[in-house]
């Protein structure tokens, strides 16, 4: 196992050095930040981006529904209507469909179709199955 340097080029008493920065900053002939001059992560940053993406899942079933094809649409944040995301569909495709626990049943395969309208609208889009 390494030893720590206690003695480093800079610093002052009582900051601690980071080793991979250290590293780092040597690998590339400039000098390590001090501890204090560090930017810390801040979490919360991350977890805010993520909650305002909006995501939809666009599947195709064919098993169960007596041969018929089906396209399934799921809306990965719960708070989004989907009786009404399923009368905007429904129109704009021309299609027929309904909504279930699982989420909004499009008639036939108009995965494509699907997929263009919700990205038009903001929605990332990620087909599931074939």
């Amino acid at each position: 196992m390494a030893k720590k340097r206690s003695d480093r080029s800079g610093s002052g008493p009582g900051l601690s050095s980071n080793p991979f920065a250290d590293a780092l900053a040597h690998a590339l002939g400039v000098e390590a930040p001090l501890s204090a001059e560090r930017i810390a992560w801040d979490d919360e940053e991350d977890e805010a981006p993520s909650s305002s993406t909006k995501w939809v899942h666009i599947g195709f079933e064919k098993k169960g529904r007596g041969g018929k094809t089906v396209t399934l649409v799921t809306f990965q944040n719960p708070a989004t209507d989907t009786a009404e995301w399923a009368k905007k569909l429904k129109t704009r495709l021309g299609v027929g469909g309904s909504v279930d626990p699982d989420g909004i049943v499009l008639q036939g395969d108009v995965r494509t179709k699907a997929e263009a309208f919700l990205q038009a609208e903001g929605y990332k889009t990620k087909r599931i199955g074939g």
